[in-house]
Order: structure tokens, then sequence, then C-alpha cells
């Protein structure tokens, strides 16, 4: 298994230029952003800032065994309970809320676990965003029915990334240990018409696709799994697969003509030639997929 980074487009990060200009009027994020980052590139020992970005591990548990993960290697060492059990109380994430919570960036609601395992999820992302941070938050997939998908949307996530892996029943019950290669796309669905009752782009939806050994001839089916308009009605939906992640091209003014009760006013970014198709890797060649 090869772990590449991802590369985003301009379309699709125009969607969270609200967050980069929130981030300009905020005179104490701005002034701690500032503090850490002349810590850095002053040596100093002790940073003078508060955390920027946090990974908070809400529950330690999974549904899952992905060969992929971590858990699963002779040399996991699991830090044990928190409070009592493997999920995080939502007091204990409410002080870490009070501590840094105006000053912080971003927060990623996931690490080894499964977060939608934690029932307060919703109520900790709602907390977050209270502070103005933006939250992102990891899953499989298997545990976003719609009544959590709408609970998401209503507490204001902003990004949501479904690990998906396989272009076939079989190869994901290899990659996941799991059987829900259907339910995890009626969940995505069921995300899709949750944003679009709401009358918002977010969460911003990531239908991830990280290239094995056992998947790398399926990455195109997982691709065209992703690309199914009932499944990524929001425009700026991406699928990632070795370096490459794409959204879809129709224009959000397009998206909005054709589709009945969409939300007015988003972002557009127009449509390039250039932009079109895979970016090179050592892995994957560059190709294009018909718009």
């Amino acid at each position: 298994m090869k772990v590449l980074r991802r590369a985003y487009r301009l379309r699709e990060l125009a969607v969270f230029a609200g967050d980069a200009a929130r981030l300009a009027l905020d005179g104490r994020r701005l002034r701690n952003l500032a503090l850490v980052e002349a810590s850095a590139r002053l040596g100093l020992e002790e940073c003078r800032g508060l955390p920027l970005h946090v990974f908070v591990e809400v529950s330690g548990d999974c549904n899952y065994r992905c060969v992929k993960c971590a858990r699963h290697h002779p040399r996991f060492r699991d830090d044990g309970p928190v409070d009592g059990g493997r999920r995080m109380s939502y007091e204990r994430f409410a002080r870490l809320l009070d501590e840094i919570g105006d000053t912080l960036l971003t927060t990623r609601l996931w690490h080894y676990g499964e977060p939608l395992l934690h029932p307060d999820l919703p109520r900790m992302v709602r907390a977050a965003k209270g502070r103005g941070v933006f939250v992102a938050v990891s899953t499989n997939g298997s545990l976003l029915v719609p009544a959590v998908a709408r609970d998401l949307v209503d507490a204001g996530l902003d990004y949501l990334i479904v690990s998906f892996d396989a272009g076939t029943r079989e190869t994901y019950r290899l990659l996941h240990g799991a059987d829900a290669f259907d339910a995890v796309q009626d969940h995505c669905a069921a995300l899709s018409e949750a944003r679009r009752a709401a009358r918002t782009h977010r969460p911003f939806l990531e239908f991830q696709v990280v290239v094995h050994r056992q998947n790398e001839a399926e990455v195109d089916l997982a691709v065209a799994i992703g690309r199914r308009p009932a499944r990524t009605r929001c425009p700026w939906s991406g699928w990632t697969g070795a370096t490459w992640t794409r959204a879809r091209r129709r224009s959000s003014r397009a998206w909005n003509r054709s589709t009945p009760g969409s939300p007015r006013g988003l972002p557009t970014m127009p449509n390039r030639a250039g932009s079109r198709g895979a970016r090179r890797s050592f892995v994957t060649r560059a190709r294009s997929f018909p718009a």
C-alpha cells in the first residue's frame, strides 16, 4: 500500500472562501497564528502560541477491520480508556474548546476509531462550530444513516470523508472486513439529500479511494460509483485516489438550474480544459474522464 498526498483544485476549495474571510477578520486567531509562525521561524524551544489544528479521538472503538489501519499492526499501542471508557465525554471536549477554541483553526474528530459510534458527535460538531472552528470528520460511512446525516448537516459540519476504497463488493469486504458496500453508497445519497433539504453545500463530501495493491484495477469503478448523481448532488463532492481528487465538472450555476429546490448563490468556478483528468504520480498515470 502506498499512501499519497491529496491534491485539491481551486474549484473545490472555493466553497471554503468564507472561512478564509472570517479568519482574516478574527484578530485573536490571526495573533495566535502569527505567534506560532514566529516561534517556528525563530526556532524557539517553546511555542508562544496555542495549537492551530488538533486531532480529537472521540471514539476509540471501530466496527471495521480495515487492512490499512494501524490498529491491527503488531506494534500498535492503545493509549487506554478515557473518562472510564473508550469514548471522550462531551464535558471533556467542551473543556478543550474552553481552553483553545477561540484561537483554534481546525479540529478533526477522528483518528483510529469510528467517530459515528459516539452518540454526541453532532453535539460536539455544533459546539466547535459555535466557536468558529472548521470541523472535519472521517468515517467508513456504515453508520451514516439518514437521521445521523441530517444531524451532522444541521450541526454545521464542514468536511466529511467517506472511506470507500473499492469498486466491487468482494474487494470492499477484503479491505474493510465488513459487508456494507451498498449501504455506504445509500448513506452518501442520504447525506446529499439532507444537504439539499437544508439548502446548504456543507459538509463538503470526499468519496475517498486509497490505492492498494488489492484495488488498483478498480479505481475507475470506484470513481464511477462516486460520480452517480444521486450520491453527489453537491458540485464540490470529491473523489480521491492516489494523488488526484476530482469534483463534478458541472458548475454550481448549471446544477442550480437542473436541481429543484437547490441552494442559490453558491460560488461558481469556470471549467478549464487544463484542470481535467488526474494529476501525475508514481503510481497512477494521468488520465481524463468524460464530463
